[in-house]
């Protein structure tokens, strides 16, 4: 008895393995073209990732730019006269609360004493505000006025002052050498109640201390 091979023709047996090779070709093609099109996927994604990170650095950039560009509006004229006013600055301090401790920031004290004695014990009231160390300009606006990096100060134990709290403006300075920094602040003042009492304002060199 023969086995089944024996029964296959020549031409069957030729058809059955082009056959063959036409589904290994068609394999092989199918595998090469998906491979291709998840390389192409993944440049296009790579293209896409560059693209959105360029983007980014322009815009950071440009935000850098602007905020430079907004202080050097900041210029030496119309510098407020205050023969009473201390203005200097600290380095690795820290604003904690109304008191300036040893810290890695940079502390302004803006003072205006009450009189010409500068004495210790003299009272004055002021505003303090702290920035980062790595900083070479800054813009303080509502929200940072109103958080800790701000306060104002009132040293007269005994006279029963009514303490009050900035609430809104704006502060700006730029650092024009190691020991010297030229700021402009407009702040406003309320009482515990809210409401505005005064305003603090200035434009003045402070020198380190």
């Amino acid at each position: 008895m023969s086995k089944d091979g024996d029964n296959l023709s020549p031409p069957l047996l030729v058809n059955l393995c082009c056959t063959f090779d036409i589904i290994d070709v068609d394999v092989a093609f199918f595998s090469m073209l998906s491979f291709f099109k998840k390389n192409q996927l993944i440049m296009k994604r790579e293209k896409h990732l560059y693209g959105t990170i360029s983007v980014l650095v322009i815009c950071t950039a440009l935000i850098i730019s602007c905020e430079k560009e907004k202080l050097t509006t900041l210029t030496p004229d119309n510098l407020t006269e205050c023969e009473n006013c201390e203005t200097y600055f600290k380095n690795s301090a820290h604003l904690d609360g109304r008191q300036v401790v040893d810290g890695e920031a940079i502390v302004f004290q803006y003072k205006n004493y009450w009189s010409a004695d500068r004495a210790d014990g003299t009272p004055y009231s002021g505003l303090f505000f702290e920035i980062p160390s790595s900083r070479s300009f800054f813009n303080f606006d509502k929200n940072t006025i109103t958080s800790e990096k701000v306060a104002h100060v009132t040293m007269c134990p005994y006279c029963n002052t009514v303490p009050l709290k900035p609430v809104d403006g704006t502060i700006r300075g730029e650092r024009i050498n190691e020991n010297r920094w030229l700021v402009e602040a407009e702040v406003a003042l309320a009482g515990p109640d809210g409401h505005l009492m005064d305003t603090v304002t200035f434009k003045h060199y402070f020198t380190r201390d």
